[in-house]
């Protein structure tokens, strides 16, 4: 039987105003809000949003890049789409990430991640300069090929203007595996798994 996974809750490092410039024009997050990501009294699902909320009060308030989050998956209760942009693509504001993180509350259903790639394609299509995708998922449910299909084609797409990143929240080996094939699905970006990223 597979292990639990252990719940974290991340907090916050202060990077000051003023004294870092960005590497990239526009970031897009996305979290899964899929039935897995609900299982074990919802250890994923919570994880991933300290983690997502954690990285959005690090960010300084004078972080100059366009910023969305992108859920999939979902209970009925929270959406009937396969995948929402909840937030965004605007420029940054700590507040309205936050607003939208809040808006995501309820996970459930499938998990088509290659669906919110294939939307994130054409978000970040549309912007200027170069972006990042950072992707917050377990990666265990059916069809994770499709999502590698779909990192490959926007990677294909979009080439050296995109890094994709990926965080892995779960306890099945294939799903993180699955994760790393879609990181490194181009020439930059990175596999991690979140407990490596606690401090």
């Amino acid at each position: 039987t597979a292990k639990a996974p252990q719940s974290f809750t991340f907090s916050p490092t202060a990077f000051p105003s003023g004294e870092y410039t960005t590497k990239v024009d526009n970031v897009q997050f996305i979290l899964d809000a899929s039935q897995t990501m609900a299982n074990h009294n919802e250890a994923g699902f919570q994880t991933a949003k300290s983690f997502i909320g954690a990285v959005n009060r690090t960010l300084p308030a004078d972080y100059d890049a366009n910023t969305g989050l992108r859920s999939f998956g979902h209970s009925e209760r929270q959406s009937k789409n396969l995948t929402d942009l909840v937030y965004g693509m605007t420029k940054y504001s700590r507040d309205g990430m936050q607003a939208g993180l809040d808006k995501v509350k309820y996970a459930g259903g499938n998990s088509p991640l290659a669906a919110a790639i294939n939307a994130a394609s054409v978000d970040l299509d549309k912007a200027a300069g170069t972006s990042a995708l950072v992707i917050v998922t377990d990666a265990t449910q059916n069809n994770m090929d499709n999502a590698v299909g779909a990192a490959q084609a926007i990677k294909t797409k979009m080439g050296d203007k995109l890094c994709i990143y990926t965080v892995w929240v779960g306890d099945d080996a294939a799903g993180q595996k699955v994760l790393e094939k879609i990181a490194t699905s181009g020439s930059c970006g990175s596999a991690q798994n979140v407990t490596a990223l606690n401090d």
